[in-house]
């Protein structure tokens, strides 16, 4: 029996990220200041910028940013003109700035997901975790979003809650205590018993009466206990840092007319240009390679940044103009005016990958007519009422937040009233747990801690 071997040659298209495509990457997800800074910083480093007057308002154009480009001929391999779609998926780690929640989920995500699929599933999760490290959106309503089965999410969210910080990931809290349990494979079954079924009554701390329950002793359930409080019940505070944060709009959105204007705010960012020295200095004879060498190297990395900060403006104006057009009356009249608007819209009509338009949102500031929000704010997963018209979940909240302001305080609204009223008003079928979820969500407390003794 012999075998026969073949060759095959294929053609395949790979991506190459330079060092241009990464900057572009990480220029595109930094709100104002951190830009200024990565500017300011490189105008100290790099000798070849230097600072430009801001041209008047009334000043001629200033030429194409491609025929600057086409000057500086530093190196015969330079990527000239690449578009954005080249490095919309481009997912490795960036330095320089510190790694918030999503970013360090995402890198283990790259890391562990079996396959594309998957690894998109898990992004669409992790652009919904909360500060505090909670899954606060239904995981149907996820999937439905995502075009998926619900089982496919649940996977994708099984494999992010076995990611640090532990516990993350978890739609409640006792979700969040049992999958920190799993994970250090603690062996005391009382504890997982209490967080299982007794949380109400750790809260209110009648210890003698869950001996009784539990059938333990008083020094098993206070070991129990000490476990259960070694958790972390918010799994994503460690990445909530306590630093003065000054709100500085990367986006101004103003009515003119009938119409909204988008303009992106970037006169707090120095204006650079390559000193045209430099560019001599690689024509002269005097000059010695090694001299050169360096100049061409850091004339490239000018040009890379000057063009990185061309498209984060192009990208962020196009993306915002999109938003702008679904989210007219809530950028004119309040957030509770929001309809439903996901990222996966936004990155089919601009025709960038999902993942850009993430990076794009991702810690900036917008001022509008009715107020500064950040870019995610405008964004919302939809529900339909009873008569099928669909409309976003942050009214739903917006209705919470109402109707627990406008109650009875000796009498506060339980869950399921809420949702019962919110049926009644809204014609929203909404569950109790979903209410839940979403007061839990606006820090709103239960109806045992709203409940105020009348005199």
């Amino acid at each position: 029996m012999t075998m026969a071997f073949r060759q095959k040659i294929e053609q395949r298209q790979k991506p190459v990220f330079t060092q241009g495509l990464r900057q572009s990457v990480e220029i595109l997800e930094l709100p104002l200041l951190e830009l200024k800074e990565t500017v300011e910083t490189e105008l100290a480093e790099n000798p070849v910028i230097e600072e430009m007057q801001a041209p008047a308002a009334s000043a001629a154009a200033p030429e194409p940013l491609e025929q600057r480009m086409r000057e500086d001929e530093d190196r015969s391999n330079f990527n000239k003109g690449t578009p954005l779609k080249e490095f919309d998926s481009f997912e490795n780690s960036l330095p320089g700035k510190k790694d918030s929640l999503a970013e360090t989920l995402l890198k283990q995500l790259r890391i562990n997901a079996k396959d594309d699929e998957e690894a998109r599933l898990g992004a669409i999760i992790i652009q919904q975790i909360d500060e505090n490290g909670y899954l606060r959106q239904d995981i149907s309503a996820l999937a439905q979003e995502a075009g998926v089965n619900e089982k496919d999410m649940l996977q994708a969210l099984e494999l992010i809650q076995t990611f640090d910080p532990q516990g993350v990931g978890a739609r409640d809290l006792k979700e969040c205590l049992l999958i920190q349990l799993k994970k250090n494979r603690e062996k005391n079954k009382l504890a997982y018993s209490l967080v299982e079924n007794y949380l109400p009554e750790l809260a209110g701390k009648d210890l003698n009466r869950l001996c009784k329950k539990l059938k333990c002793s008083q020094e098993e359930l206070s070991q129990s206990i000490a476990k259960i409080h070694s958790l972390e019940p918010k799994p994503g505070r460690s990445f909530n840092y306590d630093e003065v944060a000054y709100v500085i709009p990367d986006i101004i959105i103003e009515e003119k007319g009938n119409e909204l204007l988008v303009s992106i705010k970037d006169d707090v960012i120095p204006v650079i240009r390559i000193n045209p020295l430099y560019r001599s200095m690689l024509k002269s004879e005097k000059v010695n390679d090694q001299t050169k060498e360096f100049i061409r190297e850091r004339i490239l990395r000018a040009n890379n940044l000057i063009r990185a900060i061309e498209s984060r403006k192009n990208t962020l104006s196009k993306v915002v103009s999109l938003i702008a057009e679904t989210q007219k009356e809530a950028l004119l009249e309040g957030i509770e005016k929001l309809v439903p608007l996901s990222l996966k819209e936004v990155a089919q009509k601009a025709g960038l990958h999902e993942s850009t338009v993430s990076r794009v949102v991702s810690n900036k500031y917008v001022q509008a007519p009715s107020g500064i929000f950040t870019l995610k704010d405008l964004f919302s997963f939809s529900l339909k009422t009873s008569e099928g018209e669909e409309i976003a979940a942050q009214r739903i909240k917006s209705k919470i937040q109402e109707l627990v302001e406008a109650e009875d305080k000796t009498k506060p609204l339980k869950d399921h009233e809420i949702a019962c009223l919110i049926k009644e008003s809204e014609k929203i079928p909404i569950a109790r747990r979903t209410v839940a979820k979403y007061r839990e969500g606006m820090n709103i407390p239960p109806t045992s801690q709203r409940k105020k003794t009348s005199l």
